[in-house]
């Protein structure tokens, strides 16, 4: 048997296989790689708990066969390579893998692994063709931004799959993120483990999914790879009690252009926690350190209230929300669940309950000025009777002008509030720096005479 595998193809492939590939001196067989050689070549890694299979269709192949190769041959193989192609052959019972650098070749002669011993998990699962498994993929990588990381928490590591909801869900306890799924293709609720490998942003034209008899493993079917987990046993907890209903509560918009900004500049603010404020109709979000206030103005955010509403959040748990585009945010109070919405998907997340200090906050925001939006140019209806056509160029061409100068003072605005934001925060570590250096010159004028001192007394 005889394989030719471009560089660039084995590397892809191995980038891939490095999400499941794992090595257990209990069972030495997983640092191995299962080379499959058809049709067209496989290559598949297993943990027992996950296996993988990537397929590459640009690979020569001369034969058919199965073989076991290890793992860190191939990765070796395929760094040393560059940009040429790797050839593996198998002379009796050794194999062979070549790599040309610079016209030169290159072999190592290794022993194959023993198939008897490789375990075939999750290759013997009937999958349907599922439609919608693109749409299931895009929500598990959304939902699992807001799974646990704890791993005594084993339960909610992973994803929640309510079928007769129609939902995906994933929670750490103190944020949640549900998202509608149609047409999944799965009729029992089920919990898909934490996974290096599905987190990826996999996009696929089309593809099937199947689960074992026992409802233990599931398996994911694509043109270019197998992918089958062991699936989470245990309870999911109850999470719709968690949303919050939005009846009857004001709701904070946050336009398209705002959204950009908040994700750029929310790590400029002060501290590890934000505070979201909507007052006099404006969005604000407010970063605060010890002694004081600064903030960035989501001028094109809409807010129909004049009175002050804010909420202190931690930014880890903000940002997955405002990354899901999730842009309608419904706060009660200072200490309820903040729900964050768009079109089918619902994010929640608990507020801080250490920032009580609405009078210094109302205080602050008062001493503002903040920068109010241009207004659009008025589009008029068109008159009944048709206008001349002189007229008609004239109009168009002095609104479209402007109505451009508008947009461009827009985005200044909004670039400039990012860019003070950062020099003022800039300013704020030279002063600390300087006080720290005349700090520690205080430290050393004081040692020096001390050690002087010290002298005189021992003379």
């Amino acid at each position: 048997m005889n394989i030719n595998i471009p560089a660039k193809a084995l590397k892809q492939a191995i980038a891939l296989l490095k999400k499941v590939y794992t090595k257990k001196s209990t069972l030495p067989v997983l640092s191995y790689v299962l080379i499959e050689l058809g049709d067209e070549l496989k290559l598949s890694v297993n943990n027992l708990a996950e296996f993988l299979s990537i397929s590459i269709p640009d690979a020569k192949c001369e034969g058919t066969g199965r073989f076991l190769l290890p793992f860190d041959a191939l990765v070796d193989a395929s760094k040393n390579a560059g940009r040429e192609s790797i050839s593996i052959e198998q002379h009796s019972e050794q194999l062979k893998i070549i790599t040309r650098v610079d016209g030169q070749e290159i072999s190592k002669i290794m022993d194959p692994g023993d198939l008897d011993e490789w375990p075939d998990m999750g290759l013997n699962i009937e999958t349907k063709a599922c439609p919608g498994l693109n749409e299931l993929l895009q929500a598990y990588q959304t939902a699992t931004r807001s799974s646990s990381t704890d791993n005594t928490r084993f339960v909610i590591n992973g994803v929640y799959i309510d079928s007769k909801e129609g939902k995906v869900v994933g929670t750490n306890g103190t944020s949640l993120m549900a998202i509608d799924l149609s047409n999944c293709g799965i009729d029992e609720d089920i919990i898909i483990p934490a996974s290096s490998f599905l987190r990826l942003n996999h996009t696929v034209d089309e593809g099937a999914i199947g689960f074992s008899e026992d409802k233990a493993r599931m398996m994911i079917q694509t043109k270019l790879w197998g992918y089958s987990c062991k699936l989470v046993d245990g309870s999911f907890p109850n999470y719709k009690q968690v949303i919050p209903s939005t009846k009857g509560i004001s709701k904070i918009v946050i336009s398209d252009q705002d959204l950009k900004l908040a994700l750029k500049v929310i790590d400029n603010l002060p501290g590890d926690s934000v505070i979201l404020c909507a007052y006099q109709s404006k969005v604000i979000l407010v970063g605060q350190n010890e002694d004081s206030f600064s903030h960035i103005h989501l001028s094109d955010s809409t807010y129909a209230s004049e009175d002050l509403l804010y909420v202190t959040l931690d930014k880890k748990y903000l940002k997955p929300g405002l990354q899901a585009n999730c842009t309608d945010l419904y706060i009660k109070d200072l200490y309820k669940p903040v729900a964050m919405k768009r079109l089918g998907a619902t994010y929640v997340l608990m507020p801080l309950r250490d920032n009580d200090n609405q009078k210094e906050l109302k205080d602050y925001l008062d001493a503002q000025s903040f920068i109010e939006p241009k207004p659009k140019p008025p589009t008029k209806d068109k008159p009944k009777i048709k206008e001349p056509i002189v007229a008609k160029e004239t109009k168009e061409i002095e609104a479209e002008p402007f109505a451009q100068l508008y947009e461009t003072v827009d985005q200044l605005s909004v670039s400039l509030q990012g860019n003070l934001l950062q020099l003022k925060n800039l300013k704020k570590q030279v002063k600390d720096l300087e006080k720290a250096q005349k700090n520690k010159e205080k430290e050393h004028k004081e040692t020096t005479q001390l050690i002087e001192r010290f002298k005189r007394i021992a003379a």
